[in-house]
């Protein structure tokens, strides 16, 4: 999980999210299949506590330390809001490339609430790479039998 999303998560967001919206789909594949579901979420992103990237604590102190000091050097004001600017595009561009992994993890909220913890596993099984490498394996006769066959060479 990528630093916006685990964020997302540990601050409960991704849950809460899918509590508050359930009521607003009939079912799980009406979920999967809602276009705005991002877009719903960044929505409500909004309505919370700000999400902090590594070091955006720290400028922030910082920044109240420099004004107490000077709060009239324009040269420091100028920096100060130029590494702000950098972490709201920072975050910004986290949510566009974290976009498909949010959406899964708000999916699997979502898998939860509608089927509860199999309907939750089921999903999780259905991203998870190692569990479709397997599948895929298992589903090619020649790909299964090329597996064992190196086992078996390994093994002798």
């Amino acid at each position: 999980m990528k630093s916006l999303s685990s964020q997302y998560w540990r601050n409960g967001y991704l849950y809460s999210f899918s509590q508050e919206n359930k009521h607003n789909y009939k079912s799980f594949e009406s979920v999967q299949n809602d276009k705005n579901l991002l877009n719903r979420f960044e929505k409500y992103l909004k309505t919370k506590d700000k999400i902090f990237l590594p070091g955006e604590k720290d400028l922030n102190l910082a920044k109240e330390q420099i004004v107490a000091l000077d709060s009239t050097n324009l040269n420091v004001n100028n920096a100060l809001d130029i590494l702000s600017n950098f972490y709201d595009r920072e975050e910004n561009n986290r949510m566009q490339s974290e976009k498909e992994d949010i959406r899964e993890l708000l999916l699997l909220e979502f898998a939860g609430l509608f089927n509860g913890t199999e309907g939750r596993l089921i999903q999780a099984l259905n991203n998870d790479e190692t569990v479709q490498t397997a599948l895929d394996i298992l589903s090619n006769n020649s790909a299964y039998h090329a597996s064992l066959s190196s086992i078996e060479t390994i093994e002798n």
